[in-house]
């Protein structure tokens, strides 16, 4: 089952995409990275619609793969490299089941914009529902979807691996009231496709807690 990391990063106060002792490290990252066995398409894009944030993206051909790399040691270092310069989001490990030619396309484009959308698991079925009225109706627009894996043990030690190696500590969530968490559902597509992503949003209203809207531009 292929596996795409989308990791949103927040840049440490007083870092730009313009940095260059921080861009070098991205380069090395890159690199043990896309060296890895069943990565693919691994990237830096930088948020036009918000200058302080830098998404990680790419695709793993399976789950064991993603572990293996982390298991690995190979980011140990630059993870400690890293942390004067970055501060870890949600990492987003999004169930794709099979990538078509096309979704690589989307991929693959030097612009981008995701949206994520996040609902209680009471109104998964309601919310797909209305997504796929939206879906069927649209012709020539290729879109990338998926659900966030949030079950899978291997990701959660991912997360913990990732903040650790940054020195910084999981955040704790409150007031849920013993609620289950939240379901994330995240699609991307090209920036001319922009107009998508907004019928999704007027189409999906009243199911969702929380969403998030981000433009891409290419980094690295």
């Amino acid at each position: 089952m292929p596996i795409l990391e989308f990791a949103p990063i927040n840049l440490n106060p007083g870092i730009t995409t313009a940095n260059e002792s921080a861009l070098a490290v991205f380069r090395k990252c890159l690199s043990a990275i896309n060296k890895a066995p069943g990565v693919s398409g691994m990237r830096f894009m930088k948020c036009t619609s918000d200058q302080s944030i830098i998404v990680l993206h790419g695709v793993w051909a399976t789950v064991e793969d993603h572990s293996d790399f982390l298991e690995s040691g190979k980011m140990t270092s630059l993870l400690m490299d890293l942390k004067d310069f970055i501060t870890m989001r949600e990492v987003l490990q999004l169930d794709m089941t099979e990538i078509t030619d096309a979704q690589k396309e989307v991929l693959a484009s030097p612009e981008l914009v995701s949206a994520s959308f996040k609902l209680r698991p009471a109104n998964h079925e309601k919310f797909e529902a209305a997504v796929e009225s939206v879906l069927k109706s649209k012709t020539g627009a290729e879109v990338v979807t998926a659900w966030k894996i949030k079950d899978e043990e291997s990701f959660k030690k991912a997360e913990d691996f990732g903040r650790k190696g940054l020195g910084q500590e999981r955040e704790e969530k409150n007031g849920t009231n013993g609620r289950e968490d939240p379901n994330t559902w995240t699609m991307i597509v090209k920036k001319g496709d922009a107009a998508f992503v907004d019928e999704i949003k007027t189409k999906v209203k009243g199911f969702v807690e929380a969403e998030e809207v981000l433009t891409w531009d290419i980094l690295l």
